[in-house]
Protein backbone atom coordinates (compact mmCIF):
# COMPACT_ATOMS: atom_id res chain seq x y z
CA UNK A 1 0.00 0.00 0.00
CA UNK A 2 1.20 3.61 -1.08
CA UNK A 3 1.57 6.06 1.64
CA UNK A 4 -0.45 7.93 -0.10
CA UNK A 5 -3.60 5.92 1.02
CA UNK A 6 -3.50 6.80 4.67
CA UNK A 7 -2.59 10.39 4.51
CA UNK A 8 -5.17 13.31 4.63
CA UNK A 9 -3.41 15.95 2.76
CA UNK A 10 -1.02 15.09 -0.64
CA UNK A 11 2.26 16.88 -1.08
CA UNK A 12 3.62 17.04 -5.07
CA UNK A 13 5.35 13.50 -4.75
CA UNK A 14 1.93 12.13 -3.23
CA UNK A 15 -0.09 13.48 -6.19
CA UNK A 16 2.30 12.14 -8.39
CA UNK A 17 2.16 8.91 -7.34
CA UNK A 18 -1.43 8.88 -6.87
CA UNK A 19 -2.03 9.38 -10.55
CA UNK A 20 0.48 7.57 -11.35
CA UNK A 21 -1.29 4.73 -10.00
CA UNK A 22 -5.02 5.91 -11.14
CA UNK A 23 -3.84 6.57 -14.66
CA UNK A 24 -2.01 5.51 -17.97
CA UNK A 25 1.05 7.78 -17.43
CA UNK A 26 4.01 6.77 -14.87
CA UNK A 27 5.43 10.59 -13.63
CA UNK A 28 8.89 10.66 -13.30
CA UNK A 29 9.64 14.21 -10.95
CA UNK A 30 13.62 13.45 -11.47
CA UNK A 31 12.34 14.24 -15.46
CA UNK A 32 12.01 17.85 -16.44
CA UNK A 33 9.20 17.22 -18.90
CA UNK A 34 6.88 14.89 -15.97
CA UNK A 35 7.49 17.77 -13.45
CA UNK A 36 5.77 20.13 -15.86
CA UNK A 37 3.21 17.67 -17.09
CA UNK A 38 2.51 17.16 -13.37
CA UNK A 39 2.40 20.89 -12.49
CA UNK A 40 0.07 21.76 -15.29
CA UNK A 41 -2.22 18.85 -14.24
CA UNK A 42 -2.69 20.48 -10.67
CA UNK A 43 -3.15 23.95 -11.98
CA UNK A 44 -5.86 23.10 -14.74
CA UNK A 45 -7.35 21.06 -12.17
CA UNK A 46 -7.13 24.27 -9.40
CA UNK A 47 -8.48 26.51 -11.89
CA UNK A 48 -11.34 23.69 -12.73
CA UNK A 49 -12.66 23.67 -8.82
CA UNK A 50 -11.63 20.20 -8.54
CA UNK A 51 -8.67 20.35 -6.70
CA UNK A 52 -8.41 22.79 -3.42
CA UNK A 53 -4.77 23.66 -2.61
CA UNK A 54 -4.54 24.03 1.18
CA UNK A 55 -1.24 25.25 3.47
CA UNK A 56 -0.39 24.02 7.49
CA UNK A 57 -0.01 26.96 9.50
CA UNK A 58 -0.12 27.15 13.50
CA UNK A 59 0.50 30.12 15.79
CA UNK A 60 -1.31 32.92 16.96
CA UNK A 61 -4.62 33.62 14.51
CA UNK A 62 -7.62 35.54 15.05
CA UNK A 63 -11.03 34.17 14.90
CA UNK A 64 -13.30 36.11 12.96
CA UNK A 65 -16.82 35.57 12.49
CA UNK A 66 -18.48 37.50 9.12
CA UNK A 67 -22.04 37.60 8.68
CA UNK A 68 -23.89 37.83 5.17
CA UNK A 69 -26.10 40.36 4.32
CA UNK A 70 -28.11 40.54 1.03
CA UNK A 71 -28.58 43.93 -0.78
CA UNK A 72 -31.50 44.09 -3.33
CA UNK A 73 -31.60 46.44 -6.42
CA UNK A 74 -34.45 45.88 -8.75
CA UNK A 75 -33.77 42.00 -10.10
CA UNK A 76 -29.95 42.54 -8.45
CA UNK A 77 -28.88 40.41 -5.65
CA UNK A 78 -25.91 41.26 -3.89
CA UNK A 79 -24.44 39.77 -0.81
CA UNK A 80 -22.23 41.53 1.46
CA UNK A 81 -19.75 39.93 3.68
CA UNK A 82 -19.25 42.43 6.88
CA UNK A 83 -17.39 41.22 10.78
CA UNK A 84 -19.37 40.13 12.95
CA UNK A 85 -17.11 38.73 15.99
CA UNK A 86 -13.41 38.56 16.61
CA UNK A 87 -11.57 36.95 19.35
CA UNK A 88 -8.13 37.69 18.97
CA UNK A 89 -4.47 36.44 19.34
CA UNK A 90 -5.81 32.80 19.58
CA UNK A 91 -3.11 30.27 19.06
CA UNK A 92 -4.48 27.52 16.80
CA UNK A 93 -3.03 25.17 14.30
CA UNK A 94 -4.66 23.71 10.84
CA UNK A 95 -4.96 23.72 7.24
CA UNK A 96 -5.87 26.78 5.42
CA UNK A 97 -7.50 27.22 2.15
CA UNK A 98 -4.92 28.93 -0.48
CA UNK A 99 -7.92 31.38 -2.45
CA UNK A 100 -7.32 31.90 -6.41
CA UNK A 101 -4.95 35.51 -5.89
CA UNK A 102 -2.76 33.61 -4.00
CA UNK A 103 -2.27 30.48 -5.77
CA UNK A 104 -1.56 32.37 -8.88
CA UNK A 105 0.71 34.30 -7.41
CA UNK A 106 2.66 31.17 -6.59
CA UNK A 107 2.80 29.44 -9.82
CA UNK A 108 4.47 33.10 -11.45
CA UNK A 109 8.22 32.28 -12.98
CA UNK A 110 7.76 28.68 -12.83
CA UNK A 111 6.29 27.94 -9.40
CA UNK A 112 9.11 29.71 -8.15
CA UNK A 113 7.39 32.63 -6.27
CA UNK A 114 6.67 32.78 -2.36
CA UNK A 115 4.35 35.06 -0.04
CA UNK A 116 4.00 35.65 2.77
CA UNK A 117 0.19 35.24 4.86
CA UNK A 118 0.72 37.88 7.99
CA UNK A 119 -1.82 39.59 8.07
CA UNK A 120 -4.07 37.54 5.66
CA UNK A 121 -7.44 36.77 5.91
CA UNK A 122 -8.12 32.77 5.11
CA UNK A 123 -10.46 30.15 4.79
CA UNK A 124 -10.18 26.95 7.56
CA UNK A 125 -10.19 23.72 5.35
CA UNK A 126 -13.87 21.75 5.62
CA UNK A 127 -13.97 18.10 4.25
CA UNK A 128 -17.13 19.99 2.48
CA UNK A 129 -15.63 22.37 0.35
CA UNK A 130 -15.16 25.91 0.78
CA UNK A 131 -17.78 28.03 2.26
CA UNK A 132 -20.50 28.94 0.13
CA UNK A 133 -22.37 32.06 0.58
CA UNK A 134 -25.79 32.16 1.57
CA UNK A 135 -28.31 35.11 2.92
CA UNK A 136 -27.68 35.52 6.84
CA UNK A 137 -25.03 33.08 6.80
CA UNK A 138 -21.93 33.57 9.44
CA UNK A 139 -18.82 32.52 7.79
CA UNK A 140 -15.92 31.33 9.66
CA UNK A 141 -12.13 32.58 8.90
CA UNK A 142 -8.74 33.10 10.54
CA UNK A 143 -6.30 36.05 10.25
CA UNK A 144 -2.74 34.94 10.38
CA UNK A 145 -0.80 37.10 12.80
CA UNK A 146 2.77 35.52 12.70
CA UNK A 147 5.44 36.16 10.02
CA UNK A 148 5.07 32.92 7.76
CA UNK A 149 6.17 32.87 4.17
CA UNK A 150 4.95 30.05 1.57
CA UNK A 151 6.07 28.73 -2.13
CA UNK A 152 4.01 26.37 -4.46
CA UNK A 153 6.32 23.70 -2.75
CA UNK A 154 4.55 24.31 0.33
CA UNK A 155 1.28 23.45 -0.92
CA UNK A 156 -0.73 20.79 0.09
CA UNK A 157 -3.58 18.87 -1.74
CA UNK A 158 -6.47 16.98 -0.23
CA UNK A 159 -6.89 13.29 -0.83
CA UNK A 160 -10.48 13.38 -0.87
CA UNK A 161 -10.55 15.83 -3.40
CA UNK A 162 -8.59 13.80 -5.78
CA UNK A 163 -10.94 10.73 -4.24
CA UNK A 164 -13.81 12.45 -6.18
CA UNK A 165 -12.06 12.70 -9.61
CA UNK A 166 -12.01 8.85 -9.46
CA UNK A 167 -15.21 7.97 -7.21
CA UNK A 168 -13.82 6.47 -4.52
CA UNK A 169 -14.34 8.52 -1.52
CA UNK A 170 -14.52 6.39 1.60
CA UNK A 171 -18.29 7.48 2.26
CA UNK A 172 -19.10 5.94 -1.39
CA UNK A 173 -17.16 2.63 -0.44
CA UNK A 174 -19.26 2.91 3.02
CA UNK A 175 -22.44 3.26 1.26
CA UNK A 176 -22.04 0.83 -0.91
CA UNK A 177 -20.67 -1.70 1.76
CA UNK A 178 -24.20 -1.27 3.75
CA UNK A 179 -26.27 -1.50 0.91
CA UNK A 180 -24.45 -5.10 -0.32
CA UNK A 181 -25.64 -6.50 3.78
CA UNK A 182 -28.62 -5.37 3.08
CA UNK A 183 -29.33 -7.51 0.06
CA UNK A 184 -28.13 -10.15 1.53
CA UNK A 185 -29.88 -9.66 4.28
CA UNK A 186 -32.80 -9.28 2.25
CA UNK A 187 -32.13 -12.52 0.72
CA UNK A 188 -31.65 -14.16 3.68
CA UNK A 189 -35.04 -13.01 4.52
CA UNK A 190 -36.45 -14.03 1.53
CA UNK A 191 -35.12 -17.35 1.27
CA UNK A 192 -36.30 -18.45 4.98
CA UNK A 193 -39.84 -17.14 4.14
CA UNK A 194 -39.59 -19.24 0.97
CA UNK A 195 -39.08 -22.43 2.62
CA UNK A 196 -41.41 -21.45 5.36
CA UNK A 197 -44.22 -20.92 2.61
CA UNK A 198 -42.88 -24.32 1.24
CA UNK A 199 -43.57 -25.67 4.53
CA UNK A 200 -46.37 -24.79 5.08
CA UNK A 201 -48.07 -25.48 1.90
CA UNK A 202 -46.74 -29.19 2.45
CA UNK A 203 -48.99 -29.17 5.77
CA UNK A 204 -51.47 -27.35 4.62
CA UNK A 205 -54.27 -30.22 3.50
CA UNK A 206 -56.57 -27.81 0.91
CA UNK A 207 -53.29 -27.24 -1.05
CA UNK A 208 -51.61 -30.63 -0.33
CA UNK A 209 -51.80 -31.96 -3.99
CA UNK A 210 -53.03 -35.34 -2.75
CA UNK A 211 -55.89 -32.99 -1.22
CA UNK A 212 -56.66 -31.05 -4.40
CA UNK A 213 -56.98 -33.96 -6.35
CA UNK A 214 -59.72 -34.83 -4.42
CA UNK A 215 -61.52 -31.71 -3.72
CA UNK A 216 -61.60 -31.92 -7.70
CA UNK A 217 -63.54 -35.09 -7.33
CA UNK A 218 -65.65 -33.39 -4.93
CA UNK A 219 -66.41 -30.41 -6.98
CA UNK A 220 -67.40 -32.43 -10.01
CA UNK A 221 -69.51 -34.54 -8.09
CA UNK A 222 -71.48 -32.14 -6.79
CA UNK A 223 -71.61 -30.10 -10.19
CA UNK A 224 -72.82 -33.02 -11.91
CA UNK A 225 -75.94 -33.68 -9.62
CA UNK A 226 -76.54 -29.90 -10.49
CA UNK A 227 -78.92 -29.76 -7.24
CA UNK A 228 -79.42 -30.79 -3.60
CA UNK A 229 -80.94 -29.55 -0.61
CA UNK A 230 -79.18 -27.46 1.60
CA UNK A 231 -81.13 -28.73 4.60
CA UNK A 232 -79.14 -32.32 4.21
CA UNK A 233 -76.16 -31.04 4.61
CA UNK A 234 -77.16 -30.43 8.32
CA UNK A 235 -76.01 -34.33 8.57
CA UNK A 236 -72.98 -34.38 6.50
CA UNK A 237 -72.63 -37.96 7.51
CA UNK A 238 -75.83 -39.18 6.56
CA UNK A 239 -77.84 -39.86 3.40
CA UNK A 240 -76.23 -37.06 0.95
CA UNK A 241 -72.54 -38.57 2.16
CA UNK A 242 -73.16 -42.33 0.43
CA UNK A 243 -74.98 -40.43 -2.53
CA UNK A 244 -72.21 -38.45 -3.10
CA UNK A 245 -69.62 -40.94 -2.77
CA UNK A 246 -71.98 -43.36 -4.77
CA UNK A 247 -72.12 -40.39 -7.60
CA UNK A 248 -68.07 -40.26 -7.78
CA UNK A 249 -67.76 -43.77 -8.12
CA UNK A 250 -70.09 -43.98 -10.99
CA UNK A 251 -67.98 -41.12 -12.67
CA UNK A 252 -64.64 -43.20 -12.16
CA UNK A 253 -63.89 -40.85 -9.32
CA UNK A 254 -62.25 -41.98 -6.10
CA UNK A 255 -63.10 -40.00 -2.79
CA UNK A 256 -63.24 -41.67 0.34
CA UNK A 257 -66.31 -40.87 3.18
CA UNK A 258 -64.33 -38.94 5.49
CA UNK A 259 -63.11 -36.45 3.24
CA UNK A 260 -66.63 -36.07 1.57
CA UNK A 261 -67.93 -35.83 5.48
CA UNK A 262 -64.84 -32.99 6.29
CA UNK A 263 -65.39 -30.65 2.97
CA UNK A 264 -69.29 -30.66 2.99
CA UNK A 265 -69.34 -29.36 6.49
CA UNK A 266 -66.63 -26.48 5.66
CA UNK A 267 -68.67 -25.70 2.79
CA UNK A 268 -71.94 -25.37 5.04
CA UNK A 269 -70.22 -22.86 7.16
CA UNK A 270 -69.22 -20.74 4.20
CA UNK A 271 -72.57 -21.31 2.26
Amino acid sequence: MALYHIQEFLTLNNVAEYLTDKCDYDFNLECSIDQNRLLETIIQLVRNDKLHPVFYYSGNVDWLEKAVTTRKSGSLITYEIGLSDINRNMIYGGHYFVNDKSFNKLIENNCSNSINVINCTVEPYHVEGKQEIFENDVLDYRKIKDDLSITFHDLLYPKLDLDKLFNQTEADTEVIEKLRKKIAGLESQLAQAKTEIEDKSANDEPTHHKSVASMQALVTTLIKMAEYDKEELADPYGELNKLIQAKAEGLGLSVKKDFIAKWLKKADEVL
